[in-house]
């Protein structure tokens, strides 16, 4: 899966993590691609009315019934993180738990 870096140090931190659940509010779009070439995409309002709060929960039925229902099974997939959310709230959880930077001039 393809990774745009936009800032090098925060995807270089992010990199390194073990993902093992991906809130579904940080998931810009998911696009399932089937073996027989259709692509099935689940854009940022359609994966806000999920009800899982675990996406890899939600995409694991998607898979079963996409596979049923198109009589393919998927190939592929592609997970777009929304990257400046996260970064925002990393910095925001961060600040907060450090403590922000007074300024003694």
């Amino acid at each position: 899966m393809p990774i745009h870096k936009r800032d090098r140090s925060f995807q270089k931190i992010i990199s390194e993590v073990d993902i093992d659940e991906v809130p579904p509010e940080y998931v810009e779009s998911i696009s399932l691609f089937l073996e027989n070439g259709d692509e099935i995409v689940f854009d940022k309002e359609s994966l806000a009315t999920i009800d899982e709060d675990n996406i890899f929960t939600f995409l694991m039925t998607a898979v079963e019934q996409l596979s049923e229902d198109y009589k393919s099974p998927v190939s592929d997939l592609q997970i777009m993180i929304d990257y400046k959310k996260l970064e925002k709230q990393v910095k925001s959880f961060t600040t907060d738990l450090l403590g922000k930077k007074e300024n003694n001039d």
